[in-house]
Formats: structure tokens, C-alpha cells, sequence
């Protein structure tokens, strides 16, 4: 391997551990790296793979690290986890500009986004750049997105 790569792989590695704790959605960033990885590694089967294979120990890794410590560590020093809301913020955005516009939903979708936020506060807060106003909205209601946010 060359040299230059060898040095790659710390650098990686201290990516990988940024993404997890510095971001809220950085395990799903880190799953899909992780993810693909693994599948450029199965269907590439005829070439040299086995350095990728090693690389993908790497996400891998620093998944495992940021569950160990959000999950027993923090509880046992007494830190509460970010709010559900944090992690979601691109696609709820998603789903307040479908509001915002009118789009196409069915009856059950337009009963699930009225639980988090009033209908027609989505036209007053939606921001397409910034998740902010629409999370951090003082009738935002982040409970439903416990349960059932990704079917709607």
C-alpha cells in the first residue's frame, strides 16, 4: 500500500468519529458509508477488494463507539440525548414543503403532519434552507415524530 494511503486512514478514521458525535443524523451518514462500502465490496467479488474490506471497519467502528457512549455512557454520567427532532430536520423539511405547497398527500399524511404543527403554520414557518423556524416553533409539537414519521 502506499505510503500517502496509509496516512488516509487516521484521517478517516477521525472523520468517521466527528460525523457521529458532532452531527445527529451522523450514525445514518455513517451506516450508508458503511453500507456502500459493503456493496461495492460483494459485487466487485473479480478485484482486489480487500482494502476496502478494511476501510469498512473504519464507519464500523465509530458507529460502535458512538452507541457505546451515548447509550451507557451518557445515561451513566447523566447526559440526555439530543432531541429526535435534531435528526430528523431534512426530512421533516421535506414533508413541511409539501404542506407549505399544497402537495399531493392522503388522508392519514395530512392527520400526521397536523400533530406536529397546525396545517397552516407550515406556510408561515417553512424555510427551504433552514429547518429552524419549523423545529424550534413554539407550537412545534415534536412527540408524533416518535412514532410512525418515516411511513408518512
Amino acid at each position: 500500500m502506499p505510503q500517502q494511503a496509509r496516512h488516509g486512514f487516521p484521517l478517516f478514521a477521525l472523520e468517521s468519529i466527528a460525523i457521529v458525535f458532532l452531527r445527529s443524523n451522523g450514525i445514518a451518514i455513517e451506516v450508508l458509508l458503511l453500507a456502500s462500502l459493503l456493496a461495492y465490496v460483494i459485487l466487485n467479488k473479480k478485484t482486489d477488494c480487500g482494502k476496502i474490506a478494511a476501510i469498512s471497519a473504519i464507519p464500523a467502528i465509530a458507529i460502535a463507539t458512538s452507541l457505546l457512549m451515548t447509550g451507557p455512557t451518557y445515561n451513566a454520567l447523566g447526559i440526555s440525548p439530543n432531541e429526535k427532532v435534531e435528526g430528523l430536520g431534512v426530512p421533516l423539511n421535506q414533508m413541511a414543503r409539501v404542506v407549505a405547497y399544497d402537495g399531493d398527500m392522503s388522508e392519514s399524511d395530512i392527520k400526521y403532519v397536523a400533530s406536529p404543527l397546525p396545517l397552516e403554520k407550515y406556510k408561515e414557518v417553512y424555510a427551504p434552507t433552514c429547518t429552524d423556524p419549523l423545529k424550534w416553533n413554539a407550537q412545534f409539537n415534536s412527540e408524533p415524530l416518535t412514532n410512525g414519521f418515516w411511513s408518512h
